[in-house]
């Protein structure tokens, strides 16, 4: 959840992806048929299903006042894991909680490598552009008063980082890696 708390930001996305497949309707019996996807497009789908996933976790984080972390486990590692567990420690510490969620304005898939070197620890990756509105998002403390600093931006921008563990569980396999702001512009 990003929400300017002193100096400590958070973040947190949230944004729904739909299901591949397309419906053919003929002499009026409807069937369904599922359209194949490419490695790319299903790769590309997986990354975006997985952060919807890490949004929601990392709402729930949030909304609980960062008590409990067990759930990011599941859908980060690396620096966006890290990130995401001291946000939930200074929640935790300042008995602050988050109220309300981000809306994903947009999410494009900038860059997707499917290749795999296990000699130089090379995995799948997808790297999402992100924009957010973040104008109903707050964290209060005990009393329930805002801590939101009057110089909070509505809009959080990123460079997100999905990678493929396929053996460590995940979202299918996939984990948020990295979540970098990049502006603060409306979208």
């Amino acid at each position: 959840m990003a929400i300017t708390v002193g100096v400590a930001g958070c973040s947190s996305e949230s944004v729904a992806v739909g299901a591949a497949g397309s419906e053919a309707v003929s002499s009026a019996v409807a069937t369904t048929t599922s359209t194949a996807l490419s490695p790319r497009d299903e790769a590309v789908a997986a990354a975006k299903k997985t952060y919807e996933q890490y949004t929601l976790v990392a709402n729930d984080v949030a909304h609980g006042g960062g008590s409990d972390t067990a759930a990011l486990d599941d859908v980060a590692v690396g620096e966006a894991l890290l990130a995401q567990k001291n946000i939930a420690k200074l929640l935790s510490e300042k008995k602050y909680r988050g109220v309300g969620d981000i809306e994903v304005v947009s999410m494009e898939a900038v860059k997707v490598n499917l290749k795999t070197d296990p000699d130089t620890y090379t995995v799948p990756e997808v790297i999402l552009n992100v924009c957010e509105d973040q104008s109903n998002i707050d964290a209060v403390n005990e009393a329930g008063k805002s801590v939101r600093g009057a110089d909070s931006p509505d809009y959080r921008q990123a460079k997100i980082s999905v990678s493929y563990y396929p053996d460590r569980g995940g979202v299918d396999g996939w984990f948020v890696n990295s979540d970098r702001d990049t502006g603060t512009e409306k979208c």
